[in-house]
């Protein structure tokens, strides 16, 4: 194959079919690879054009393509968005009517498809396999590719079967694409895969338009009104846990005259469906949503996305906030956080029968944890949870190197120095103090044993509740020691603690804190 042509042709259906007069970063690279007959896998970040990669070669090369998804709203939409552009396309899968799966099917046997779209579960059943091994694909693309990792943050074992496609289609070429995937998680994918000696293409994690802010959750409503008061009639997601939340927060939204819908799984289809076009086409302004919500949206201009739930993983947030300000602009993404958030995730986490896979989501919850515990700068610390170097001081755009709550909400500053020595509503606790008071801390943990944090300063500032009692840690040394510093001064303590390595939480025992060896080795100096 030409190299020279192949890539004009390439971007002469980029600028003809799909509308775009340049290539995004890696994408003329990826095609090339494909070109050469390279096996792939691309790591782009949400936004980053990873449909393309696949779609252009899609036109290039003579045959089928096969997309693989398990993601029925996003290749529901890709299949309109291709066959808008002239591109015929179509999907297979339970979801469709009895009679529209026969004219897909049909259009295949006829050769009058280019790309098939297909969720995992359905590509090894009879009829489709018979198809395909007649037609012969010539490329196949696994979309989500970080759902064949255990080691990711949403395993499908279908997704580890697809290795038995090679036998089956040996001269196909393929791609594995994932906007979310950490260094172990690129190696599984390439070996579940059968990659030999892949090109590999990892964007940069950087959404430097993006504001990440994290507030501690009091008033969840009232907190979340103080944002949308600053992005009056501009679009933005709000995402909730449950569907419960969900449809609670939508009616309470709308009593207050916001422009509002709700998405969830829970809904029938035609609603759901409705209230994701009235989105899409700035009919409402907000939708209100569990994470079933998002993916393939083709929508620029999202302004603000609110958690108003501690997501249960980095890569599932990084994944959500990435839906936000995809042309370029401000936007601003502020994530609600109660450690309770975490005590709820780690409930559903403990019922997983397979050990690996439990102990790879305590995991990442306690890497979520961690995140939105730090006082070290958000986006630095996300991006080296992808293994990205980050080597700004400062990145202007967190509430932590901004010294603020929220930039939007005109709240007061607040100082999050790592020695805490300066709070909002708090006391000066001087620096003399501050290693008297942490070890006094660790002290406490020490002694009480297999306790959270707000036993531990209960016992520290003296109190009297019947757990206290219950245990006798009103006899322990460090009762009431601590009554010099109020509730809040001494969980900045900890939080300090946490940040220097100090002390743990342990998620599978519902946060307990644990002393490090780092920990220890403080206490004794």
């Amino acid at each position: 194959m030409n190299h020279e042509s192949f890539l004009e042709d390439a971007h002469i259906i980029l600028q003809k079919v799909f509308g775009f007069s340049s290539f995004l970063p890696f994408q003329q690279e990826i095609i090339c690879a494909l070109g050469e007959g390279r096996e792939v896998l691309a790591v782009l970040p949400t936004g980053g054009g990873k449909s393309l990669c696949y779609q252009i070669p899609a036109l290039l090369f003579k045959g089928l393509t096969v997309v693989i998804s398990p993601l029925i709203s996003l290749m529901q939409d890709q299949v309109c968005q291709l066959n808008r552009a002239g591109v015929s396309t179509v999907m297979l899968g339970h979801t469709l009517d009895p009679d529209e799966y026969a004219r897909n099917f049909q259009l295949l046997l006829n050769r009058k498809a280019c790309i098939l779209y297909i969720a995992p579960e359905s590509i090894f059943k009879k009829d489709i396999q018979n198809i395909l091994g007649h037609l012969e694909p010539v490329l196949i693309a696994v979309d989500e590719a970080h759902c064949i990792s255990a080691w990711g943050h949403d395993f499908r074992p279908e997704y580890r079967e697809l290795k038995f496609l090679r036998n089956s289609f040996p001269y196909a070429k393929w791609i594995a694409l994932t906007a979310t995937a950490t260094p172990s998680v690129q190696k599984d994918i390439c070996n579940s895969l059968g990659f030999s000696k892949p090109a590999i293409f990892i964007g940069s994690f950087i959404r430097p338009n993006l504001r990440l802010i994290v507030k501690k959750k009091n008033r969840p409503v009232q907190q979340i009104c103080d944002v949308l008061n600053n992005f009056r009639n501009q679009s933005g997601i709000i995402y909730c846990y449950s569907r419960k939340q969900v449809d609670e927060l939508n009616i309470v939204l709308h009593s207050k005259g916001y422009s509002v819908k709700p998405y969830h799984a829970g809904l029938p289809d035609k609603i759901r469906q409705e209230n994701q076009r009235f989105f899409t086409e700035n009919k409402i302004n907000i939708i209100v949503a569990t994470i079933a919500f998002g993916m393939g949206i083709n929508k620029s201009d999202v302004r603000f996305v609110i958690h108003h739930d501690m997501p249960k993983s980095i890569e599932s947030y990084y994944q959500e906030i990435g839906r936000a300000g995809r042309d370029g602009l401000p936007a601003l993404c502020c994530l609600l956080y109660n450690y309770s958030d975490s005590i709820k995730q780690t409930y559903f986490i403990n019922k997983t029968m397979d050990k690996r896979i439990r102990n790879n989501q305590f995991y990442q919850l306690e890497m979520m944890v961690r995140f939105a515990e730090t006082g070290n700068c958000r986006r630095k610390t996300m991006l080296e949870y992808f293994g990205e170097v980050y080597s700004e001081k400062n990145c202007n755009a967190c509430d932590i190197c901004m010294n603020v709550d929220d930039a939007h909400s005109g709240n007061e500053a607040v100082s999050r120095n790592e020695s805490c020595k300066i709070t909002k509503d708090f006391k000066i606790i001087e620096t003399s103090d501050i290693a008297q008071t942490s070890k006094m801390f660790l002290t406490a943990v020490k002694q009480v044993q297999y306790f959270g944090a707000d036993h531990v300063i209960n016992v520290l500032r003296g109190m009297k509740g019947k757990k206290i009692m219950q245990h006798q840690h009103e006899q322990l040394q460090v009762y009431g020691a601590g009554g010099f510093l109020t509730k809040k001064q001494w969980l900045c303590i900890r939080d300090s603690l946490l940040q220097r390595g100090y002390i743990i939480k342990d998620l599978q025992k519902y946060g307990i804190l644990k002393i490090t060896q780092k920990g220890y080795q403080y206490l004794a100096d």
